[in-house]
């Protein structure tokens, strides 16, 4: 659900697009005001960072004076008005509009337009989201981002939460040698908006680490995009950074996750078939409009006599960001132990190596037209 602030010049029509807001199912009105706010007091209110502004033009002139000090006071905030003839506005005319819809709106076609809007506005890459995508099932991926987690864990000022967004096949309980109690399904299917307080509920902490962890089930009802565009706004604005551990059959809600991203980290190991199938999910992600310095390849299990990250440099056409070296015994104890990797170990210092340049600033390339062109057919694709 996206908080919203209304404003309506009368009780009665305040009342209508409530309830209307309310029978949407999406909407959690944050404020109701019966005046439009302007200056200090609208200032305040915007404080209270709505997703949404659903604002009635019964009164036009100050409601579209109201809504452009909205527009001034948070440029990304998306509006919507409600008046009976619509039709009358052009919404591209009045810059602080995003839409203006017929008074009383229908739940649907306002479900609608709050999915349009909120989703574009929501559009830009988190820096501190990372998700980790395997090549193919087996890569090693739930290895990597366990620990890497740890080897963040340990830098000044992070916080580090890993989400492990694979429903029924999740093992990271295991590795960490605890039982599920709060989970990624909990969080996603209880009804109400999800918070700080909900989501901290619900992680489990292992040395250092928040985990938000799978019970292996299938959520119901299925989740959808604007429930884990929520997460993302929630655990990013709590945790620094937030890995989140995919599989490689992505559940077509999760790709709200994906989109987000600043960075996504195709783990594979150094055999054919892997690397060809992390080609694949590359090539994937670019069609889908993700920028080239956002998607980023390691090597695990890495052994003299395979293939060097060169020679997968030439395979892949794609830098290769790390290799991790083959250590079975290592990561053995390590998950007997339900710790992380034994700290004097090569492979340990290959994770801290890791997530130092994870959390270097990307520099991205010059845009191109082409780059250009792919962001707008992307910004369709995804609405």
């Amino acid at each position: 659900m996206f908080s919203a602030l209304l404003i309506s010049p009368t009780s009665l029509r305040c009342q209508v697009l409530k309830s209307v807001a309310m029978e949407t199912g999406q909407l959690l009105l944050a404020r109701m005001l019966e005046e439009y706010p302007r200056g200090i007091g609208l200032t305040k209110l915007m404080h209270l960072e709505p997703e949404v502004v659903l604002i009635d033009l019964d009164e036009t002139d100050p409601a579209l004076k109201c809504a452009d000090e909205i527009r001034q006071c948070s440029p990304r905030t998306p509006i919507l008005g409600f008046t009976e003839q619509p039709f009358s506005f052009d919404a591209k005319g009045f810059t602080g509009l995003d839409f203006v819809l017929p008074f009383p709106p229908a739940p649907e076609e306002l479900a609608r337009c709050v999915n349009e809007v909120v989703r574009q506005s929501l559009f830009d890459a988190k820096e501190n989201l990372l998700v980790f995508l395997p090549a193919k099932a087996g890569s090693g991926a739930t290895t990597v981002v366990r620990n890497t987690a740890a080897a963040l864990a340990e830098l000044p000022g992070k916080r580090a939460l890993i989400i492990e967004g694979d429903y029924r096949s999740g093992v990271l309980s295991f590795m960490l040698d605890e039982k599920v109690e709060g989970s990624l399904q909990q969080v996603l299917t209880t009804p109400g908006a999800l918070d700080g307080f909900r989501l901290e509920g619900a992680v489990t902490e292992r040395d250092g680490v928040a985990a938000l962890l799978s019970d292996r089930t299938i959520p119901e009802p299925a989740p959808g995009w604007e429930v884990y565009a929520r997460l993302v706004e929630v655990a990013t604005s709590r945790y620094d950074p937030v890995l989140v551990d995919l599989p490689e059959t992505l559940p077509p809600e999760t790709r709200e996750i994906v989109r987000r991203a600043g960075k996504i980290i195709l783990v594979s190991t150094p055999d054919v078939v892997a690397l060809k199938l992390a080609q694949r999910t590359y090539d994937e992600l670019i069609l889908s409009g993700i920028p080239k310095n956002r998607i980023h390849v390691v090597l695990n299990r890495w052994e003299e006599g395979d293939l060097g990250p060169r020679e997968v440099e030439g395979f892949l056409h794609r830098p290769v960001l790390h290799l991790f070296p083959n250590d079975n015994r290592s990561v053995r104890t390590s998950i007997l132990r339900g710790e992380a990797i034994p700290p004097k170990s090569g492979l340990w210092k290959s994770f801290q190596a890791f997530a130092v340049k994870l959390m270097a600033a990307a520099q991205p390339p010059p845009e191109t037209l082409g780059d250009r062109l792919r962001s707008v057919l992307h910004r369709q694709a995804w609405r």
